[in-house]
């Protein structure tokens, strides 16, 4: 029997015929979209006031070690990892953590974001609450702002997509002096062409929870689809 080993061609010859084809394993490599939209974050909250904070969830729902210790998330740091999460994806070009700037109050934090950022398609990524039993998702957008209500109502169907169990609370348009106005505003006059601040679930409702990695794969559809409008 003669026995021919080709490392080249990963090939084992038996008396000349094909007796195995070594297979060449390699790590998937990740491809990042090319997206023609050139998506920006804004951070929900500040660091020194976070917004809502969950009750204790399971530790595997959340793979950042000091959070699953605590066994607890806030609207800030939940934000803070969505939106890293979405620019190491390339999904998002950049994001801003207005923490710096908050103190000037909500419309000129959100104003100086917009105008620092390049990108003119903005979201803000909140979460809600209210007596830890409400649940659902929605969007807010300026009153009368059409170009984000083609966006809204988008996000709204890819949500119901993904989560169709969950309630679907609509598009909220804002007008002057209601809530996240001051958010809106400021980042429209920066200069967005876009701006949505979404309220994908009650944070402090544990039936409504959803885990970094389902969001993730939402907003991945989300941008995707945005395209197309």
């Amino acid at each position: 029997m003669k026995i021919e080993i080709n490392e080249e061609r990963k090939e084992v010859l038996v008396n000349g015929e094909l007796y195995v084809k070594h297979e060449v394993k390699s790590e998937p490599v990740e491809v990042k979209p090319k997206l023609s939209k050139k998506w920006g974050g804004i951070v929900p909250h500040v660091s020194w006031s976070k917004g809502a904070v969950s009750p204790p969830i399971p530790s595997s729902w959340n793979t950042e070690g000091e959070y699953a210790a605590a066994k607890r998330i806030n609207e800030y740091d939940y934000g803070l990892i969505e939106l890293k999460s979405l620019k190491d994806a390339g999904l998002i070009k950049a994001y801003r953590d207005t923490s710096g700037d908050r103190i000037s109050g909500n419309y000129s934090a959100h104003k100086k974001a917009s105008e620092t950022l390049s990108q003119r398609y903005l979201i803000s990524p909140h979460k809600n609450a209210y007596n830890g039993k409400v649940g659902g998702f929605e969007v807010l957008i300026l009153k009368g702002d059409q170009e984000s209500f083609y966006y809204a109502r988008l996000w709204l169907e890819v949500m119901s997509k993904h989560f169709p169990d969950r309630k679907h609370r609509g598009v909220k348009e804002i007008a002057s002096g209601g809530r996240g106005y001051g958010n809106l505003a400021g980042m429209k006059d920066g200069g967005a062409k876009v701006a949505l601040l979404t309220e994908a679930f009650f944070i402090d409702n544990p039936s409504d929870y959803i885990t970094q990695d389902e969001m993730h794969a939402m907003w991945k559809e989300f941008f995707e689809r945005a395209e197309e409008l």
